[in-house]
């Protein structure tokens, strides 16, 4: 599951997101959503945020090529990167 192996690769470096808002979108209901964040030890978090999109708006505005996907964005909403498929912390921090 690559986006539990991105999960968990956030996790051993959460100190270097301590300044940064994670938002978690996920197509599954929000029962799921709540496990998986306590699987990953990321429920507990006030910087890390869960998103049911059980309707699918949100591959439709973005048109993710590969889930997972990720996006960067500054404080003033302005895209700066996007990476497709499962991405390591370390490239995620070089935009932050």
């Amino acid at each position: 599951d690559h986006c539990g192996f991105e999960a968990d690769d956030i996790h051993k470096q959460l100190e270097d997101f301590q300044q940064t808002q994670l938002i978690w979108i996920s197509p599954v209901d929000t029962t799921t959503i709540r496990q998986f964040a306590q699987d990953h030890q990321l429920d507990h978090l006030p910087n890390v945020h869960w998103m049911s999109d059980t309707a699918n708006v949100f591959p439709k505005m973005f048109n993710p090529d590969l889930l997972p996907s990720s996006w960067v964005f500054d404080q003033n909403g302005k895209l700066l990167k996007h990476f497709n498929g499962q991405t390591k912390p370390e490239a995620l921090l070089k935009f932050l």
